[in-house]
């Protein structure tokens, strides 16, 4: 199975699918997915890198053990309260990735960032509640 993020897809491996068996309702839908700054990794120092996503770097905090970035993807932000459900129609999402501190990567560089996808984490659009 794959996932489409904007313009990128990533793959969602047979455990992720075991672990929420409820997703394959969700097949050809559209769902928000949450992914964690410590479940991102900068593709280049890290160990597997086999999904992955690629934007742009808006910001760059070094933070001596570890490094943050603010990386820009084509990809719609959706927001809910619980009540009611807001897509974005600016086309761009930022996401922050907790990335080693021996990262090369400076604000204004293309990036590619190495997803966990065991620790995704998905959403049904309407009615907010994650996807089990």
């Amino acid at each position: 199975a794959v996932l489409h993020i904007g313009d990128q897809t990533i793959g969602v491996a047979a455990s992720v699918i075991a672990a929420k068996p409820s997703l394959f309702g969700y097949d050809g839908q559209d769902v928000a997915v949450g992914i964690r700054p410590e479940h991102l990794e900068d593709a280049t120092l890290a160990r597997e890198a086999n999904d992955t996503l690629t934007g742009t770097v808006t910001i760059r905090e070094g933070l001596g053990s570890e490094v943050l970035l603010h990386v820009e993807l084509n990809a719609q932000v959706v927001s809910s309260d619980g009540a009611s459900t807001t897509i974005s129609d600016k086309g761009t999402a930022s996401l922050v990735a907790r990335v080693d501190p021996h990262t090369g990567v400076k604000e204004g560089d293309s990036v590619r960032l190495a997803v966990d996808v065991s620790q995704l984490h998905l959403f049904d659009l309407s009615t907010g509640r994650a996807i089990r």
